[in-house]
């Protein structure tokens, strides 16, 4: 575990706000796929964006989960 708690909790911290940004703009994406049919260009394109969110918070937990363990 890292020797410095404070940097690790001001790491969280960070990673938490971002997440809930993020989190909201995922939503607002997630609403505005309803309005397309499946399979059209508008959809996949803002299914593409919402898989970009979700692939790049995995990424943000997996760095985060590093930085802790080391």
């Amino acid at each position: 575990m890292s020797d410095n708690i404070f940097e690790v909790l001001e790491l969280l911290q960070r990673a938490r706000a971002i997440f809930a940004h993020k989190n909201e703009i995922l939503e607002f994406y997630e609403e505005k796929l309803h309005q397309f049919p499946k399979g059209s260009k508008e959809y996949n394109e803002l299914e593409a964006k919402c898989i970009e969110i979700i692939q790049d918070q995995i990424s943000s937990i997996n760095q985060i989960k590093l930085k802790i363990t080391n």
